[in-house]
This record gives structure tokens, C-alpha cells and sequence, in this order.
């Protein structure tokens, strides 16, 4: 069994001594997005716009198994690659067939428009790929967290047939919006995604959704459920709770652990308003044109949320809440004030239920 670093070098040899051959009957694209829920929701918008761009190409999106499902519903792309991202990593027998099937897909080009690449996950596929024509973002000196990794990535910097885009910018959509720039020139992004169709129920409703990645950047679940209770009495709206975990709920509605991912579309598609954490279900609101109401920290404090002033078509900013937050933002959770791993960070919790309380009864009365 070869390791992630040996299947890594020898792509990377195969790749530079013997690339592909470009298609001539028929333009092949593969993209790649194996990161989270949230960020294929900012990413939808441009993968949409791929299908009026090249309507005779063939697509192929190669994404994370979490949220392919949805990306079926909503994408009119002519394959779907689903990866168990843990498993590529640490499954010999896994990550080789799947090398071999991309290998054997003879791709004309290959779009990465992810900005934290990572060596032995989506820059492997694109290596193994072997398109004559690759696109991603250039590495950034501060993405190497071993002086090791520096090296590769200042090699995957100069490597042929790759063209690569800066990211200067500091908010992802606008540093997706020059990649996009540079990979489909004049090429405008799109709301030809397919919506799913709003839940209808006997009340309107609001969507909590109090889950995030992290246990150190969730809002603690009792102020979603003051929030919810208030927002219920003062409203007559229903309060409905989101997520994969059940528990508490008080008197709210609570779907959590029933709500598969195309439901959950359908759930933000139909409600008055979602309130959540920095996370996918928010984002998806907003590409869906709902109004929400983001809970952030400081750990992504301006790569993720606000939201820049100028927008794809059809999506509405969430509105941002934050508290105390130790500088500007953009920490990536390394916090000064050196809390324990999984401790919920400060930032975080001193986001004043009150405000995120009248936030919530202003937008649902405009």
C-alpha cells in the first residue's frame, strides 16, 4: 500500500512527464468543491453559470459526499463524483480507484476555486487528473503549517499547464469572483439553479438552526430557545429547530435528526426568517433570497460574514451579529485569550440575545 505522501509524489511525476491530451470532440470540465455545505452554497451561484457558459461541454462535479445529494437537486451538471473526504484520506483502497477513475476521465480542465487547497485531498485529484488545462488559487505563504508542506506548495506554484489565481482579497465571494474572472472570462454567474420547493405547513415559520461545525462556535442552544419562545409569543409564528442532533426544545418545534439535506433546502426555502451560526444552513438562505440572521465569532470575522455590498443576483446578505471580539476578525480561531480546544470562545458568547431578539422582530415586520 502506497501512503498520502508516495500516491501524492507519484501523481505529481506522472502529471509533469506525461500530461494529458486535450479532447478535441468535446470539452470536458471538472470542478472540484470538497469543502463544507457553506461553502458550496456561495460557490452555487458561479457553478450554475457553468451550464450557460458551456452549454455542449461536459460537467463534472467532484464534491463532498455530505451535500451531493443537494448539489443533484440543484445543479444541472452531467456527472456527479461523491467523496467521503475522511475515507480518500485514510482508505488505501479508496483513494486509489478513485485516482484511477479521475485518470481515466481524460478532462480537458479542471476548476479548484477552493482557496484553503490541501496537498493530499484536492490538489491529488487535480494532479491525477492530468487536463492539459488546471485552474486554482496560488498558495499563500501563511498556508503552510510545516516547512515541509511550504516547499510542495511553492512546487505546485510553478507547475506547467496550471494557471493560477492571487487571492487578494479578503471575503471568499469576492476572491471566488476573481477566480471566476480569470476562469470563465465574461462569464456572468447565474440563478439558473434549480430552488427546491418551500415547505408548506399550517403556520408560517422561523428556522433555528443552533448547530455549527465547531462546539466553540455555537451560540449555546438556550438563547436559540429564548429567542424562539419570544419570537413564537410576540409573533403567533412557529418556532422550528433544525440539526442532526435531537434534545431540549421547550415547546418549539423540533425536526432535528429527522431533516435530511434536500428537507433541510426546503425548510430555509419556505420560512419567514433563519437565525444561525456560522454555518451552511445560514448561507443557503441567503443564496435561496431568504432573510437570516448569521451568529458569528471573530474566527472567520470577514472571510465568510458580512457579506461584501455587491452580491450575486438573488441573494440577500444575512444580517451579521457578532460579540466581543478580540480585534478585527479573521483569527481562524486562534484565540488570545487561549481558551481550552473545544471551549466555547468569547466572541461567540457574549452575543447579546436581546439584540439577536430584535433583529429577528424587525426583519420578520418589514
Amino acid at each position: 500500500m502506497m501512503s498520502q505522501s508516495g500516491e501524492f509524489f507519484r501523481n505529481l511525476l506522472k502529471f509533469l512527464f506525461l500530461p494529458g491530451t486535450l479532447q478535441k470532440q468535446k470539452l470536458k470540465l471538472a470542478v472540484f468543491r470538497l469543502d463544507e455545505l457553506g461553502d458550496f452554497c456561495l460557490f452555487l451561484p458561479y457553478a450554475a453559470s457553468l451550464r450557460r457558459v458551456f452549454p455542449e461541454a461536459h460537467l463534472t462535479l467532484i464534491g463532498n459526499a455530505a451535500w451531493m445529494e443537494l448539489a443533484r437537486s440543484m445543479l444541472d451538471f452531467d456527472a456527479y463524483v461523491p467523496v467521503r473526504t475522511r475515507e480518500f484520506m485514510f482508505d488505501w483502497n479508496c483513494r486509489t480507484a478513485l485516482l484511477k477513475s479521475l485518470q481515466q476521465e481524460h478532462f480537458s480542465c479542471t476548476l479548484n476555486p477552493r482557496i484553503s487547497r490541501y496537498l493530499f485531498l484536492d490538489d491529488l485529484m487535480q494532479l491525477a487528473c492530468r487536463a492539459p488545462k488546471n485552474i486554482s488559487f496560488a498558495y499563500a505563504p501563511q498556508q503552510a503549517y510545516h516547512w515541509k508542506i511550504g516547499l510542495l506548495q511553492k512546487l505546485l506554484n510553478h507547475l506547467p499547464h496550471f494557471q493560477l489565481v492571487q487571492h487578494t482579497k479578503v471575503h471568499e465571494l469576492e476572491n471566488l469572483h476573481s477566480f471566476w474572472q480569470t476562469a470563465v472570462p465574461g462569464g456572468a454567474v447565474s440563478t439558473d439553479y434549480r430552488r427546491p420547493v418551500p415547505l408548506v405547513r399550517e403556520r408560517p415559520y422561523v428556522l433555528l438552526a443552533p448547530e455549527a461545525g465547531k462546539a466553540f462556535r455555537s451560540w449555546p442552544l438556550e438563547n436559540f430557545l429564548f429567542v424562539g419562545h419570544r419570537i413564537a409569543g410576540q409573533t403567533g409564528l412557529e418556532c422550528i429547530l433544525c440539526g442532526t442532533t435531537p434534545g431540549e426544545c421547550g415547546n418549539l418545534t423540533d425536526l432535528r435528526g429527522r431533516t435530511t439535506l434536500t428537507k433541510l433546502a426546503s425548510l430555509i426555502a419556505g420560512a419567514r426568517l433563519v437565525i444561525g451560526n456560522d454555518s451552511g444552513p445560514v448561507h443557503m438562505a441567503a443564496v435561496l433570497g431568504i432573510p437570516s440572521i448569521a451568529l458569528v465569532g471573530g474566527g472567520g470575522y470577514g472571510r465568510f460574514f458580512p457579506y461584501p455590498a455587491h452580491l450575486s443576483p438573488g441573494v440577500v446578505a444575512p444580517l451579521t451579529i457578532h460579540g466581543e471580539l478580540c480585534g478585527k476578525g479573521n483569527c481562524n480561531w486562534q484565540c488570545r485569550r487561549n481558551p481550552e480546544p473545544e471551549e466555547l470562545r468569547h466572541c461567540v458568547a457574549t452575543i447579546d440575545r436581546e439584540q439577536v431578539l430584535a433583529s429577528a422582530l424587525t426583519l420578520l415586520n418589514r
